[in-house]
């Protein structure tokens, strides 16, 4: 977002100027269903990664993601949906991999 657009938003929200707000609102949600790479970096969360891991494998800037999830409560949820996604994923992952285990030593599986 250029600095431009960030006195714009400033001002619209010192003025109350809800449609100029909405409009911000609409374009930071339209961007991020139109970015693959937004897209893959959710993806990569649901697998499990963290959020730096998942900005930089999918070359989504990590702070257009900060930027988004803080003027956007959408974004913010859809971020951490993925990541409870992704934790559930690594637990069940775990405990599978202990239950086929033979030692059933989970300190070992967990490395």
């Amino acid at each position: 977002m250029t600095k431009t657009a960030d006195l714009k938003g400033l001002a619209a929200r010192e003025a109350g100027d809800i449609e100029a707000l909405n409009k911000e609102t609409r374009n930071i949600n339209a961007r991020a269903q139109e970015d693959p790479r937004f897209i893959e970096m959710i993806e990569r969360l649901r697998d499990g990664q963290s959020i730096r891991g998942a900005c930089g494998s999918s070359r989504f800037p990590i702070s257009s993601l900060y930027e988004w999830m803080d003027k956007e409560p959408e974004i913010r949820n859809l971020v951490e949906e993925a990541k409870n996604e992704g934790l559930g994923t690594m637990e069940v992952n775990m405990m599978q991999a202990i239950s086929q285990s033979d030692d059933k030593d989970w300190r070992a599986i967990s490395w």
